[in-house]
């Protein structure tokens, strides 16, 4: 699916949860994306890393946050990219080990801005093949969620993402769905020229 998709999905069922959740964002497309696709339904109910902000905040936010929120047995809805993810991604058994109220939605288009579109006119030496700028494609971090204590989910379609999504919001504690994105989904939208 692309961003398009699913955003959709997601704000359905924020909206059918008792108490709406606060929601933190990260990682380039997708940050820009919830900042205008998820609506925000309480004051101080969004963060994300800022302009120009920084990679790998959004799991310690949200343990924060959780940590903040547990008498009140509020969830914290985490929508990060899969670049962002990688940042921190371990963080996710702090967030099993102290039974933290967070669901993941790592959003999988095989990394920053989806797979590497440069150009090869130009580009010489280790720039033709570096595979830096791109993850292995359709990486499970639903298993490292699982690995750690907390459940995961996979999906890749509308369907699939609704099952899982009910099924992580039925039961309290950390889960993670990893959303498997079409890697031509996620291009800059900004001038990065220098």
């Amino acid at each position: 699916p692309t961003r398009c998709d699913i955003f959709p999905v997601i704000q359905c069922y924020l909206d059918r949860m008792p108490v709406y959740p606060l929601i933190i964002s990260e990682g380039a497309n997708t940050m820009d994306r919830c900042r205008t696709q998820l609506a925000v339904r309480r004051p101080r109910g969004y963060l994300d890393a800022g302009t120009w902000g920084t990679m790998g905040c959004a799991l310690g936010y949200a343990a924060a946050a959780a940590m903040r929120t547990a008498a009140a047995h509020e969830r914290v809805v985490v929508v990060q990219g899969d670049s962002s993810f990688g940042f921190a991604a371990f963080e996710v058994e702090t967030l099993v080990k102290y039974n933290l109220n967070v669901l993941l939605l790592v959003f999988n288009n095989a990394g920053v801005y989806g797979e590497d579109r440069r150009p090869k006119e130009g580009l010489a030496g280790t720039a033709l093949t570096d595979p830096s700028p791109q993850w292995t494609p359709q990486l499970p971090y639903e298993q490292l969620m699982r690995m750690c204590g907390g459940r995961g989910f996979a999906c890749d379609s509308q369907a699939s993402l609704a099952a899982a999504l009910r099924d992580s919001l039925a039961a309290p504690g950390a889960a993670l769905i990893n959303i498997y994105m079409d890697p031509s989904d996620g291009q800059e939208n900004g001038s990065m020229a220098h």
